[in-house]
């Protein structure tokens, strides 16, 4: 019994440092590279929908 709790602490223990580092890592974005970040658009919906980002109806009815 003692052996199933020691091994079920180090899963949690790996579980928590996990979630401890992808939650900083999601409200922190600008402490992480440059890379693969994604650019931001402060523009109107039409233009978002004339650049090729939403091609389905459903999407170009939300541009408008």
């Amino acid at each position: 019994m003692r052996a199933l709790h020691t091994y079920s602490a180090m899963w949690v223990l790996i579980l928590l440092v996990f979630f401890s580092i992808t939650g900083i890592t999601l409200n922190h974005p600008t402490w992480q590279s440059k890379l693969g970040r994604s650019a931001e658009f402060n523009g109107t919906g039409s233009a978002r929908c004339l650049s090729g980002l939403a091609c389905s109806s459903r999407a170009s009815r939300l541009c408008r």
